[in-house]
């Protein structure tokens, strides 16, 4: 349970930074505050760089625990797959709230980047209810199916990332 938490305290620390920069850009129309806005989004960028590393670490953790994971271990690896797919939708739902702060010339690229992470998390969760279905026989696979949807969701995440940075 600690692991959620503090996966949630990192992207609120991630998103924090994105709506203080979205602020600035939206407040930013004057040449003055030009160098102010540049100096915003480069600290959005270091510190949503850090979000993810973190994320991207415990994720990473999570998922060295119960890669190897066998047939007989099953509900650990489901249940592990689960709570990274839930701290995504938590950020989905964070996100998606935050979609009016977007600058409306980003705004596309934005939307289409969260359909796209969307998607990406709607298949790995497809994957993951298949566990249920695997045997032993088809156990590897399973897993397998589930790994790439994970890369998948992190790509995704990733270039959202890489929006709020630019």
């Amino acid at each position: 349970m600690k692991r959620k938490s503090s996966l949630t305290t990192i992207t609120h620390l991630g998103l924090a930074a994105a709506a203080l920069t979205l602020s600035a850009c939206s407040n930013g129309n004057d040449k003055d505050g030009e160098g102010k806005v540049e100096e915003a989004a480069e600290k959005t960028s270091t510190t949503a760089q850090k979000a993810w590393d973190k994320t991207s670490d415990m994720a990473s953790s999570t998922w060295n625990s119960i890669k190897d994971a066998t047939y007989d271990n099953r509900a650990s690896f489901r249940a592990g797959v689960k709570s990274m797919g839930d701290s995504i939708d938590e950020t989905i739902d964070r996100w998606s709230d935050k979609a009016s702060t977007i600058p409306e010339k980003s705004r596309g690229a934005w939307n289409a980047g969260m359909e796209k992470l969307r998607e990406a998390r709607a298949e790995l969760a497809e994957k993951t209810d298949n566990l249920q279905n695997a045997t032993a026989d088809t156990w590897e696979g399973a897993k397998e199916g589930v790994r790439k949807a994970w890369d998948r969701v992190q790509e995704a995440y990733r270039d959202l990332e890489n929006q709020l940075s630019h």
